[in-house]
């Protein structure tokens, strides 16, 4: 038998070839050195727990997390990642974490500051110069104390509003103003009434009563409550004084209607005209050195304390009705002296007396017994 070991040398030079041709292009170079692995991190990318809202001094719900890449965009496992607070204020737990296998890496938690507002924390990776940044905002917690703000102790005259509507500030533990909560504002004491008494804190934590209107003279109260328990200094309370201002005119003038006054000083010189009927009510003294002129109209005047004429109370009429004479009554409780120049001039009906249950009755046949009458001195 002969053997071609020309055709056999052929053949294996061809495997051998093949074989060569195999080893270079399974050796050939890769991205990632020829081991099919990740490369070196190369990107931090934020994974959750991004734009949370939370209250101050509380953890967020979700703690941040981020993923490390390599250039290929794939998970890089096992490289450290620093977390820290960069605003806000607050603290971490768990600020160094390493990437598992899906390249995330997770703070352990991140409680915000006490301050309500903007609060952000960063995320580097250990090769990777570019870091990321998470946002969370903390809002005010549950209110904790109420203070007045504005339209306290005011004096202002019975029967009308304060200038200043009383306002009260909510906060929480930490001084944040707390909003969109309920205060009540009521009347105590004084009588007196209020509008919008049921008001909500704004954005600053205030809430403000829509006014405040006094009851008679003295003292008054006004209380403000929010909504809810344990808020120190709940309820508020206002004061205020319902206290009449005095009647001075320093120039001519005109009066009508119901007038109340705590003094009254006519000075020398000045001329008050009664326009219309007029009631004059002052709680204290009265001087008149000037002129009060009515022209057959209905004119009362009623002072608490002393009455000192020493110009001129007119009620005069042109012509006297023949069938509704004007009336001037004085009520003088200190007592009224005329002197001087002091004048009375009226037409109708006239009467002066420091005691105003006396009635015309009082006079009639027998009637001066009870009660007796008294002489205005």
């Amino acid at each position: 038998m002969r053997l071609d070991v020309s055709r056999v040398s052929s053949s294996i030079g061809a495997v051998a070839l093949l074989l060569a041709v195999g080893t270079a292009c399974s050796s050939g170079p890769t991205d990632d050195g020829g081991n099919g692995q990740p490369g070196p991190a190369s990107a931090v990318a934020k994974q959750g727990g991004d734009q949370q809202v939370a209250t101050v001094g509380t953890s967020v719900a979700a703690a941040p997390t981020v993923k490390v890449t390599d250039a290929q965009n794939r998970a890089v496992s096992g490289v450290s990642v620093t977390f820290a607070v960069a605003s806000g204020g607050g603290s971490v737990t768990g600020a160094t974490a390493t990437t598992d296998a899906s390249g995330v890496a997770a703070v352990g938690s991140w409680t915000l500051g006490t301050a309500a507002g903007a609060n952000t924390l960063t995320a580097s990776a250990t090769g990777v110069s570019a870091s990321v940044t998470f946002s969370a905002t903390g809002q005010a917690g549950p209110p904790t104390d109420l203070v007045k703000a504005a339209g306290d102790n005011q004096i202002a005259p019975p029967g009308t509003a304060v200038n200043v509507a009383p306002q009260v500030t909510l906060t929480d533990e930490h001084g944040n103003p707390v909003s969109g909560h309920a205060v009540t504002f009521a009347v105590a004491t004084g009588g007196g009434s209020v509008t919008g008494g049921n008001a909500t804190t704004d954005a600053n934590g205030q809430a403000t009563v829509g006014s405040w209107t006094l009851g008679a003279a003295g003292a008054q109260t006004l209380t403000a409550t929010a909504a809810g328990n344990g808020v120190a200094g709940n309820p508020a309370t206002f004061t205020a004084t319902a206290q009449l201002d005095p009647l001075e005119p320093s120039q001519d003038t005109t009066l009508s209607g119901t007038v109340t006054a705590a003094t009254l000083t006519v000075a020398a010189g000045v001329t008050v005209t009664v326009n219309g009927s007029l009631t004059l009510n002052v709680s204290g003294a009265a001087s008149i050195a000037g002129s009060i002129q009515g022209d057959c109209v209905d004119v009362a005047l009623n002072v608490d304390g002393a009455l000192a004429l020493t110009g001129t109370l007119a009620n005069d009429c042109a012509a006297l009705p023949d069938d509704d004479p004007p009336t001037l009554a004085i009520v003088a409780l200190g007592g009224m002296t005329v002197s001087g120049a002091g004048t009375i001039n009226t037409s109708g009906d006239f009467s002066v007396t420091d005691d105003p249950t006396i009635t015309d009755a009082d006079f009639a046949p027998g009637g001066f017994a009870a009660p007796s009458s008294r002489a205005i001195v």
